[in-house]
């Protein structure tokens, strides 16, 4: 029996690839297919030299593609954050924007209100608001829009708008216009206050009067007739008078129980409803405000005021306080009488302003006669000046112990330090009166 048996013949590549032998081409025949993959081996027939070497490549490869496995997920991570990064500053740049482009246009702010306004409203204006101050308040009480129109309109008004007057002014009305709220406030009854000055040197008895008209005027309309006025300002004047308690308004226990020198004169404004005692209790404040402030301790108090009102009502020059209080204190050191007319004149209730007394006037027995009464007068004779109060505490340095007046047009006075100056100083005040008709 015979079997033929037929050999296959597939060339062989003569180079040896580390990765296994791969055919130089397919085999023929339909069924073929490759064998399954397997790890290349390097043949056994190399030298030691050059299996080292296969197996240092295949080695290296293993590890290349370890290492590319693991970069891998690091590579997305990195990717992915990225792209969260950009994601999360495109949001807060661009929400901003978005916001912006998106959200309705708000109305411009109104800068003047229209027409005369409804309602009611009221302000209070201080004595000495500037315009800007009363624009602030009206804005603030819903009056008008913004301060500037007001400002503006005031400007314009040039004098007339330095009529309107202090007090409480419950004429305005809600969202008026910049212009007729000037308008309302212009008006003679528009605003109502208790509003007075008391003048430098003025009495009690005067300020009772500077006070109990203010009172009436603000009770009164403007039209009232004259005899009105008087009558109702005697009688708030009166009012006053009887709150001059000294308990009731705070004068301290230095005065000896005397308001005369403890009333502050400076410029008031009060509500309409004050009652006369909170008025005198302001004033009687502010003069102990300023004995503080000039650190004049207390047992001193009652000596300061009284030598500030001689001073204020003996000097009329700003100059010539701090002299004629040196002239005090230097006449009360030697033990002399002090002889000022102004004292004498307070006295004998005489205030026409004349400094000069007659024979008579200086021989009368008062308290306040300092031509009789060694010492100063029990109490002050006027209601002095911050500048008198200053010039008693520091008096100028000097050795006069004699003063007179020289002109009393101008209130001009000579300091001389021996009788002999000053015989010389009355002769110049005789020889004006002479030329003067006096």
């Amino acid at each position: 029996m015979n079997v033929e048996i037929t050999v296959s013949s597939f060339p062989v590549s003569d180079q040896w690839s580390p990765f296994g032998q791969e055919p130089a081409g397919p085999p023929a025949g339909p069924n073929w297919a490759p064998p399954p993959a397997a790890a290349s081996e390097p043949p056994a027939n190399l030298s030691r030299r050059a299996l080292r070497e296969a197996q240092a490549v295949q080695a290296g490869q293993v590890k290349e593609q370890k290492q590319a496995n693991r970069r891998r997920p690091l590579a997305v991570a990195l990717i992915v954050s990225l792209v969260a990064l950009v994601g999360v500053v495109g949001f807060v740049v661009g929400k901003p924007i978005v916001e912006a482009l998106t959200k309705p246009k708000e109305p411009p702010p109104i800068v003047d209100f229209e027409g005369p306004g409804t309602g009611q409203a009221s302000i209070t204006i201080q004595l000495g608001d500037p315009g800007s101050a009363i624009a602030e308040k009206l804005v603030e009480a819903g009056v008008i829009a913004s301060t500037a129109p007001f400002i503006t309109a005031f400007t314009n008004a040039g004098d007339k708008a330095n009529s309107i007057q202090p007090g409480v002014c419950a004429g305005l009305r809600k969202e008026m216009s910049a212009a007729a709220a000037l308008e309302a406030l212009l008006q003679p009854d528009a605003c109502v206050a208790i509003s007075f000055i008391v003048p430098e040197g003025k009495r009690a008895e005067e300020v009772y009067q500077i006070i109990g008209e203010a009172i009436a005027k603000s009770e009164l309309p403007l039209d009232a007739d004259q005899a009105l006025i008087d009558q109702t300002a005697s009688e708030r004047a009166d009012a006053v008078r009887q709150a001059a308690d000294p308990a009731a308004i705070g004068l301290p226990p230095e005065a000896n129980g005397m308001i005369e020198g403890w009333l502050e004169p400076k410029g008031y404004q009060f509500d309409v409803h004050t009652a006369p005692v909170e008025i005198l209790s302001q004033m009687v404040a502010g003069t102990v405000e300023q004995l503080e402030a000039l650190e004049v301790p207390r047992e001193r108090w009652l000596e300061t005021v009284i030598v500030a009102s001689i001073v204020e009502m003996e000097a009329r020059r700003l100059e010539d306080r701090p002299k004629l209080a040196r002239v005090i204190y230097n006449r009360l050191d030697k033990g002399s009488l002090l002889q000022m007319d102004s004292t004498v004149a307070y006295g004998v209730g005489r205030f026409d302003g004349k400094l000069a007394t007659t024979d008579a006037e200086r021989e009368n027995a008062n308290p306040y006669n300092t031509y009789k009464n060694a010492g100063l007068p029990v109490g002050a004779i006027t209601n002095p000046s911050p500048a008198s109060l200053e010039a008693a505490v520091n008096p100028a340095a000097g050795a006069w112990v004699f003063v007179c007046v020289v002109n009393p047009e101008t209130g001009e006075l000579e300091f001389n330090e021996t009788a002999e100056g000053h015989a010389a100083s009355v002769e110049k005040w005789k020889q004006w009166e002479r030329e003067h008709g006096g």
